[in-house]
């Protein structure tokens, strides 16, 4: 029976981290739209547009990207410049670190390969609140943002037809406003 209420519980806590992440979805419906459209115009396919969101997930280095590539930079220069805009991702990473020392190597993998500046927000306000995070919770507000981004990024793809000249519309300045928004 014991065993029951842990099971309950765990599917409840990412259930939590699920619904708690309903709120900045709107964020990343509008931005991965925006960023989908603008990499597709950049010269990407649908497919190599879910790749990046799937592989790099990280929107400000998905937008510099698709621009480097429309300028014609070299690989090593795009894969430098992802690297460096993502490094902030390791600073995250880090201040939640002590919240999952005793888990694995494995689920401490998943939980900051799936981190962003919107989960990590959460993360952390929950952390002032509880001064605790589970391990479920973040993986609900973390796999729950992660597949809205890469949906979003898909119908900003394939709707990128439709918009001939993203500019006109401000979607290149999507993300900057977005940020700019959240301050």
């Amino acid at each position: 029976m014991a065993e029951q209420n842990t099971t309950y519980a765990n599917k409840n806590s990412f259930i939590s981290g699920a619904i708690d992440c309903i709120p900045t979805l709107f964020g990343y419906l509008s931005i991965g739209f925006a960023c989908g459209v603008v990499s597709k115009s950049c010269g990407m396919t649908i497919s190599e547009t879910v790749a990046m969101s799937t592989f790099i997930y990280a929107g400000s280095s998905q937008f510099a990207a698709a621009g480097m590539i429309l300028s014609s930079v070299s690989v090593p220069g795009v894969v430098l410049t992802v690297f460096l805009v993502n490094l902030r991702h390791l600073l995250m990473s880090a201040s939640i670190a002590p919240y999952f020392s005793k888990n694995s190597l494995f689920k401490n993998f998943t939980v900051g390969v799936l981190l962003t500046d919107e989960t990590f927000a959460l993360a952390s306000s929950k952390a002032n609140s509880e001064d605790k995070i589970d391990y479920k919770w973040m993986m609900g507000i973390n796999l729950t943002a992660y597949i809205n981004w890469i949906f979003a990024t898909f119908i900003g793809a394939c709707f990128s037809s439709l918009i001939y000249d993203y500019k006109k519309f401000g979607l290149d300045f999507a993300l900057p406003a977005n940020i700019d928004l959240t301050i």
